[in-house]
């Protein structure tokens, strides 16, 4: 059996949800989740495919992989022979891109509903929250740094999309005339990145998973040269954060 334990919000989920059924799938064990904080519904109550994978239950012997990482032996784990105990937050692009297509099932959901950007705009994602209060953490100093970037990119309109869109740390970027601002549900926000050919996302799992889920033709990602933890780096260790692939897709700045 595998167990991925939930931890974080739906972001942090959906890597901890692939990861475990991925490597449930590929053993023929039955995948278990352990939700302790009961948050579990911020996954399964927009992915309806996201289920639980049947099979063999071996409960004994168990392999902890444990706690917070995110680099996985991901052959001793196939090699194991009994339980294994999953505790981390598995963020490296390279145990998902192989199964790319597969994950699109799982995390399919009815997007009729929601608003889609035009072919031709730019779509910036701005994760604020808990990463610009009470310190900047996976954010530039000022938002100058998006919009200098931003003017690289020919384009007619682009819609900004924030967990706070009118805090003041965006105000220069909101003040720009072909800037509009989109503000709906998690879903709404989640679609509107998915859907967009270009977009600029910030350091956010949840903007990671959105193109990941999507057809993006181009993606400009922030790394630092920061050592915090939690950070996407420009040079990323084996128990860092290892999110962007480096091929013709991304285009990288420093923040």
């Amino acid at each position: 059996m595998i167990t991925t334990c939930f931890k974080g919000g739906m972001g942090n989920q959906m890597f901890q949800y692939a990861l475990g059924r991925i490597i449930a799938e590929a053993k023929g064990y039955k995948l278990e989740i352990s939700d302790p904080d009961n948050r579990g519904n911020l996954l399964f109550d927009q992915f309806k495919n996201a289920g639980g994978v049947d099979g063999k239950e071996v409960k004994e012997n168990t392999m902890a992989c444990a706690h917070d990482l995110q680099y996985l032996d991901i052959n001793a784990v196939m090699g194991h022979s009994g339980h294994v105990l999953l505790h981390g937050y598995w963020q490296k692009y390279y145990y998902y891109t192989p199964h790319a297509d597969k994950i699109r099932q799982w995390f399919a959901y009815d997007d009729s509903q929601f608003e889609k950007p035009e072919p031709d705009d730019v779509v910036i994602h701005m994760r604020l929250g808990d990463q610009l209060k009470p310190d900047k953490i996976g954010l530039p100093e000022t938002v100058q740094v998006y919009i200098d970037l931003l003017n690289t990119i020919p384009h007619k309109r682009c819609i900004l999309v924030s967990d706070d869109p009118s805090d003041l740390f965006l105000a220069p970027l909101r003040a720009l005339p072909n800037v509009e601002v989109k503000h709906g549900s998690q879903m709404a926000d989640f679609t509107m990145i998915k859907c967009a050919k270009r977009v600029i996302i910030s350091q956010s799992t949840y903007a990671w998973w959105a193109t990941f889920l999507g057809t993006p033709e181009q993606v400009w990602a922030p790394l630092t040269s920061s050592q915090h933890r939690c950070l996407w780096k420009a040079c990323p260790a084996v128990q860092d954060i290892d999110l962007i692939p480096l091929n013709e897709k991304y285009t990288i700045f420093k923040i």
